[in-house]
């Protein structure tokens, strides 16, 4: 006779879901998207119920245990999350499991368990033994190996296959859970009360209730004072859930709302048109810096919640959510949540319960936002589209929120609005033909005007960090009492160490990258496995002393700025400044409340933020940017200058940046001293379609990684070779990739390239299925990749 069985979705690199029998005592309290305990292959895992089947099977699996039977996701994100799963091959549960906060479920733990002591021991191992021993001979197997390095490992394998340990899995409990607070109220009044009782007694007889570190600190009085109350019968204590506040730094400013300009009110009026038809539509808005699209976006906001709908605002990079969430605080008030990684676990926990539970309408944060479950969603906004920090690329699922929060939008009947000054070239192109509405925002708002640019040859220049012009501007600025913000996308004082007598550089050993020289503190680098080292006095080659620093980073740059500037005040906000959570946000409000007269910086300087009393901007280099082996190096270059041109002159006084460079001439870089987006675009889009790059077809990078090269590059032919058997897709390499090696593993590339949507999907799964499914770690699978490093 056929059961009632669940789909369970687990968490694991797998492409399907498993059935498991349903215990009568779980029958009326597991539904779609209950989070459910289940023993898969020996583990226990957490997973999530997808679908409610009939078999008839013997043999199946019982779901052990329920861990929340409330729903985790609602059926119109199952259908979402299914979609990001067969597109961007991401195994389902994986798919899920990022849309959830981190640390909400319980996770299974490998633990060494010491049975006997071996008769002889090397030193390794008597290491590993004492260290059991002292810790009741039991410890998690990670942290033996992070104390002792990779090769314990081994050793524990040795030992467990002889008998000297067990290794056992074991379910630790959630890292976040609801927080709980003491209250205590006014029950009666007894009959003799000290004076700090009667104090207490009257502060509840005022409020009702209180919080029991609420009423200590107002009355400045011990757990004794309340412990006696309590035990008199005069109050009693009861405990009440509390949602832990990301938004305490903020404030509520009552601000006068601006008119609507003419573009601004013509733009609304099809927002709202599409809003109130409840279809599924995309909208861009093309609008120059400072031009009030953020304007758009709240009164699209304001549309939505009329109506009753939620709203998701997505931003590009985490340090941007400050500012919007201020400015949707003094809108919306208490509607709003931000839901972010940088928030602490609990934070992040009791934003995501508040966002389920439909306390809030409006969400705001990066890509990671658009995963949240916010119940009737109308409107979805992504600011600054074409930034590439929207894309995923280093976990599964290695989604793209812009495109993924169209297909949402999809899913939920929504209206997806993108905005940008420097639009993405797919995105422009698919509004140009008509598959998303564009509208334009050509001008500034009110007086305001976009700046003037000059462009410095850095090839007749004395100096190769500042030029004589951008030196000028800046003294013009202190003098006038304004503000400059300087962009250098390169953080460190040098970009390498040099030896003048042979050439020799020093690279990191794991990576095939050059050290990076830091001044604070002093040492070499490598910005990507974290590598350190002291710099050498004599070269290691030739030992040589002429030891060379060669290149220049935001320390350097700080560095000329204080010399030829010794009264100013900088900022620096670079990764290296930035490591502690909100310091960015720390940076940038001294900035805002004029602390600082400069601010120098990476891409942090160059995205969204508005400072009312910057006229200057000097892009340090602007070669950076152009020199990656990638199809889109010039849209980044214009959309990088433009960008960050647009953070100068955005009230009354006009702007002026300073565009360095040893590539004057070259179109992106002339382009974007006039803004030209259209003319830039009609440029670009021709190469990519004489090309065949998208938006012209769809790409999908394979990734092969191995620590021995032959074997990285066997693998790779033996996929290529594989590929070959499929039609309708160009495949190009294998190759080296540009950063042939990284953290100790070589890297070889295999670019797909096809013109029929979803075919390199097809392809893949019909000839890679292993590798579909993510099961073998040498080998990732990137759809729709921007980054082909």
């Amino acid at each position: 006779m056929e059961k009632r069985c669940a789909e369970v979705a687990v968490p694991i690199p797998t492409a399907k879901s498993y059935r498991y029998s349903i215990p009568a005592q779980f029958e009326h309290r597991i539904d779609i998207g209950s989070s459910v305990l289940v023993n898969f292959h020996g583990r226990k895992l957490v997973g999530w119920v997808i679908a409610f089947v009939n078999d008839d099977k013997e043999g199946l699996k019982p779901i052990m245990d329920v861990v929340e039977a409330r729903p985790m996701f609602t059926p119109r994100m199952l259908e979402f999350f299914r979609w990001l799963s067969e597109y961007y091959l991401s195994p389902i549960g994986l798919v899920i499991r990022s849309g959830l906060p981190a640390g909400v479920a319980p996770k299974e733990r490998q633990n060494c368990i010491l049975i006997s002591e071996p008769s002889s021991m090397d030193r390794l191992s008597m290491r590993i033994i004492t260290y059991l021993k002292e810790n009741g001979g039991k410890a998690p197997l990670k942290t033996i190996i992070r104390r002792f390095g990779k090769e314990s490992l081994k050793e524990i394998k040795f030992l467990s296959k002889a008998g000297n340990l067990r290794i056992e899995r074991e379910l630790t409990p959630p890292r976040v859970r609801v927080k709980r607070t003491k209250w205590i109220e006014l029950v009666g009044k007894p009959d003799r009360v000290t004076s700090a009782q009667e104090r207490l007694l009257a502060f509840l007889k005022e409020k009702g209730e209180a919080s029991v570190a609420e009423t200590k600190r107002a009355l400045n009085i011990g757990s004794s004072v309340i412990r006696t109350l309590e035990k008199k019968g005069a109050i009693q204590s009861f405990h009440r859930e509390e949602f832990r506040d990301s938004l305490s730094e903020f404030f509520v400013e009552q601000n006068p709302l601006p008119r609507l300009t003419e573009e601004q009110d013509r733009i609304m009026k099809r927002i709202s048109s599409n809003l109130e038809s409840d279809a599924f539509g995309v909208v861009l808005i093309h609008g120059v810096t400072g031009s009030g699209k953020t304007e758009v976006y709240l009164n699209a906001i304001e549309k939505a919640l009329e109506m009753g709908k939620s709203a998701i605002f997505l931003v590009p990079e985490i340090f941007l959510t400050a500012q919007f969430t201020s400015l949707l605080l003094n809108r919306f008030g208490n509607a709003v949540c931000e839901y972010h990684s940088a928030l602490g676990a609990g934070e992040q926990y009791d934003a995501w319960r508040r966002i389920r539970d439909g306390d809030v309408k409006v969400v705001i944060g990066p890509r990671s936002a658009l995963l949240t479950p916010l119940p009737n969603l109308g409107l979805i906004i992504v600011d600054e589209e074409h930034e590439r920090t929207f894309k995923q690329s280093d976990l599964a699922p290695r989604y793209n929120a812009r495109d993924t929060a169209i297909i949402r939008a999809k899913h939920e009947h929504a209206l997806c609005i993108l905005g940008s000054a420097t639009p993405s070239l797919e995105s422009y192109h698919n509004a140009t033909t008509n598959k998303y509405e564009l509208f334009h925002l050509p001008t500034r708002i009110g007086k305001s005007e976009l700046p003037t640019v000059a462009i410095v040859d850095m090839r007749s220049e004395e100096s190769r960090i500042l030029s004589e012009l951008l030196k000028s501007k800046i003294t013009e600025r202190l003098r006038r009492k304004e503000q400059v913000i300087l962009f250098m996308n390169r953080r460190g004082y040098s970009n390498f160490l040099q030896c003048r007598d042979c050439g020799s550089t020093l690279r990191c050993p794991s990576c095939s990258v050059t050290l990076t020289y830091h001044r604070t503190p002093r040492l070499l680098r490598c910005h990507y496995c974290g590598f350190e080292r002291n710099p050498p006095d004599v070269c290691e080659d030739c030992h040589g002393s002429k030891m060379a620093y060669m290149g220049f980073g935001t320390q350097r740059v700080e560095e000329e700025l204080h010399r030829n500037f010794p009264d100013a005040r900088v900022l620096r906000v670079d990764l290296d400044t930035t490591t502690l959570k909100g310091s960015h946000l720390v940076y940038f409000r001294k900035f805002k409340n004029r602390e600082a007269d400069m601010l120098l910086g990476t891409q942090m300087v160059a995205k969204g933020f508005d400072f009312p009393w910057v006229t200057l901007v000097g892009v340090v280099s602007a070669d950076s940017s152009l020199n990656f082996p990638d199809f889109r190096s010039s849209e980044r270059t214009f959309q990088l200058l433009t960008q960050v041109a647009g953070r100068a002159g955005r009230r009354n006084v006009k702007g002026e940046v300073v565009i360095q460079t040893f590539s004057p001439s070259y179109y992106a870089i002339e382009l974007s001293k006039t803004h030209a987006y259209e003319d830039f675009f009609l440029r670009e889009i021709e190469e990519r379609k004489s090309l065949q790059y998208p938006p012209f077809s769809r790409l999908a990078a394979i990734t092969m990684k191995s620590k021995g090269l032959k074997e990285c590059e066997a693998l790779a032919y033996q996929i290529k070779e594989r590929l070959q058997t499929s039609t309708d897709i160009s495949i190009l390499g294998p190759a080296p990739c540009v950063l042939s090696r990284i953290k100790g593993y070589y890297r070889y590339r295999i670019i797909l390239k096809s013109k029929k949507d979803l075919w390199i999907q097809h392809v893949i799964r019909e000839t890679l299925p292993e590798y579909a499914r993510g099961r073998d770690r040498r080998v990732s699978i990137d759809i729709d990749p921007v980054d082909l490093l």
